[in-house]
């Protein structure tokens, strides 16, 4: 009995530890993307020059390659972290 409490602990641990992992990784993209657009923004403003449509093209494309990345790990992070406890419990998944 307090083995498989140990291991249920175990495996607990392991999930939070992962979550904070990535949530942390998307934070930190997040803030490196806020950095360049910021320093993109200010460098055209002090040069006082129009932001060309490729510039402002890339920005956006790499704003919406943050939400995807959002995205995707709210959508594939709850379907494997459901199979996954439904295969440790050792119910058949599907």
């Amino acid at each position: 009995m307090a083995c498989r409490l140990t291991r249920r602990w175990r495996r607990e641990r392991k999930k939070r530890r992962s979550k904070i992992f990535v949530n942390t990784l998307i934070v930190l993209c997040l803030l490196v993307c806020l950095c360049i657009t910021a320093n993109t923004i200010c460098e055209y403003r002090r040069l006082d020059i129009p932001m060309d449509a490729g510039v402002l093209g890339v920005l956006m494309g790499m704003w919406g390659g943050e939400l995807l990345l959002i995205v995707v790990r709210q959508v594939l992070g709850s379907d494997i972290g459901r199979a996954k406890e439904q295969n440790d419990d050792g119910e058949a998944v599907g």
